[in-house]
């Protein structure tokens, strides 16, 4: 019978990651904030109400977009196809517009049937709290307020996005 070797700690470490759903999970794009929790806030929402971000207890992907970004608009459908049949107990999905015009923006969104919660980030505090440089730009928060996921201007879709949302959701 031939004995194997014990494995190195860092090939361990990747064997576990790869079986406890990492394997699902799409690379994130670099940002200096992964794997840390910005402190939260709580901003108006379109419509009416507070949308508090991150969401406390739930899996919460930030989408900052704006009316005049082409790829933004083009990947929202998607987003939307699926915040319509996530778990909304575990998961919120929140759309944050760049724009500063919010006629412009809730005309947008119907047009495109958004249905998500969004707001309109006046005086660009959350741009600056995330440090997002341009859209579109995207990030998936575990439960616990941590950024485990950042999808970048070159690195945004929708698909991807999902998959690291979903990815969270089932560890």
């Amino acid at each position: 019978m031939r004995h194997l070797r014990p494995m190195s700690p860092l090939l361990l470490a990747a064997a576990l990651a790869l079986s406890c759903g990492g394997a699902g999970a799409p690379a994130s794009a670099p940002h200096d904030l992964l794997g840390k929790a910005p402190e939260s806030a709580t901003r108006p929402a379109l419509g009416g109400g507070l949308v508090e971000i991150p969401t406390p207890g739930k899996v919460t992907v930030l989408d900052f977009w704006a009316t005049f970004c082409e790829p933004c608009l083009a990947e929202m459908p998607e987003l939307e196809a699926w915040w319509k049949t996530a778990d909304r107990t575990r998961v919120r999905v929140v759309g944050i517009s760049m724009d500063d015009d919010s006629y412009v923006v809730e005309r947008k969104l119907e047009e495109l049937g958004i249905t998500f919660p969004q707001l309109i980030d006046d005086g660009f505090v959350l741009k600056g709290r995330y440090l997002v440089s341009s859209v579109p730009a995207a990030f998936v928060i575990d439960g616990k307020g941590t950024i485990r996921y950042f999808a970048s201007a070159d690195t945004y879709r929708a698909a991807d996005l999902i998959r690291a949302a979903e990815s969270v959701l089932s560890e």
